[in-house]
């Protein structure tokens, strides 16, 4: 559209929140959800200018080409603080757009978070447009909470207060980055808080599918902080996982542990074997298992059978498997696969070929000429 005075140019306050928008000849108004105008364009005779007592409370607004109107909420309430900390209190005040008749007006209140508590209702005396009330919160762990603190006076429009209750931040970390799902490592997480706990409090856990420990933990008083160690189940594919810490139900923290999958390397005795000999093989797992864990195995060369699996015991961390090969008239390859959970890993064995003739026994009648 025509914008010789910025008319159509939307200043960045007035690009979000936005409930509701006017023009009138060559200037334009955005209502914002906290009860406040925005205006721009032509100002030449104070057509965007807001008086003071319009700054709040606003529900509508409207304009025609010179001329613009808005609407004050019957009753709103503003506070003196928009930001405390959890625990702390402020004071809010009822706003009437009309002074109150004889016998007061009562004006409902409301809070959308438990963590505020205000009273049910305050009454603004008669003659008068406000009165005041108390805002208190209640101590919670986690993040930021943005409260609504509302009126209602007989279903008329209002514009809701908002309040930032700073909450007291929980952190949830590991003792180390990553672990072996089904070892036998025990990483020990730890819960905190950022200044000593007045009484003791006790948080709840729960955990993704490859991590497992105690139910609940508790800081006890005066401190900030409380550890405990988890145990790890058997994960085939790498994946983080997860720590749920809970205050009353309601999630304050979390912390993340890479868990890896447990894999094996195959070893031999040697890197080669005569055929027809027995060797010897190992699968070295990549940490000890809390668990006895199978590992299957498969030879790509017949002449180097080996088992279908083997054990590697709880606690440990290899397992010995024998390979007796067979004859083979000349020198092969075979690859010995390890197999746990879909993880492959291999050894390659050199199978030597057996000599044409490994001994030969003379007759004592035999001998030589000298």
């Amino acid at each position: 559209g025509w914008n010789n005075l910025g008319q159509c140019n939307v200043p960045a306050a007035a690009q979000s929140g936005v409930i509701a928008v006017a023009a009138g000849y060559d200037y334009s108004w955005a209502l914002k959800d906290d009860g406040t105008l925005i205006g721009w364009g032509d100002n030449d005779y104070g057509w965007i200018s807001v008086p003071a007592g319009l700054q709040g409370g606003l529900v509508a607004v409207s304009s025609v080409a010179y001329h613009t109107v808005a609407q004050v909420a019957a009753a709103y309430s503003t506070l003196d603080q928009t930001e405390v900390f959890a625990g702390d209190s402020a004071t809010g005040t009822v706003r009437l757009a009309q002074a109150a008749p004889a016998g007061g007006t009562v004006v409902g209140l409301s809070a959308d978070d438990a963590s505020v508590t205000v009273p049910t209702s305050a009454t603004v005396p008669e003659g008068a447009t406000t009165a005041t009330f108390p805002v208190f919160t209640n101590s919670f762990f986690g993040s930021d909470r943005t409260v609504k603190v509302q009126t209602s006076l007989n279903g008329t429009a209002t514009v809701p207060f908002k309040l930032k209750v700073k909450g007291t931040p929980v952190n949830t970390s590991f003792s180390t980055p990553s672990t072996i799902g089904g070892s036998t490592s025990r990483p020990v997480v730890t819960v905190s808080v950022n200044t000593p706990l007045t009484a003791a409090t006790t948080f709840s856990l729960t955990y993704d599918e490859a991590l497992t420990g105690p139910t609940s933990v508790t800081i006890p008083s005066g401190q900030t902080s409380a550890s405990f160690s988890l145990t790890t189940n058997p994960l085939y594919t790498p994946k983080p996982q997860g720590v749920n810490v809970l205050h009353q139900g309601m999630s304050v923290s979390n912390g993340t542990i890479n868990v890896m999958p447990i894999k094996g390397s195959v070893l031999f005795d040697a890197s080669s074997v005569l055929s027809g000999e027995t060797s010897t093989g190992t699968i070295y797992l990549n940490a000890a298992v809390r668990s006895a864990t199978v590992v299957n195995l498969s030879s790509d060369n017949a002449a180097v059978p080996v088992p279908a699996s083997v054990t590697v015991k709880a606690t440990g961390r290899f397992a010995t498997f024998t390979i007796p090969t067979k004859a083979v008239g000349t020198t092969q390859y075979a690859k010995v696969t390890a197999d746990i959970g879909g993880n492959t890993s291999y050894g390659n064995l050199k199978l030597l070929a057996a000599p044409g003739v490994k001994s030969l026994t003379l007759p004592t009648s035999v001998y030589g000429n000298g």
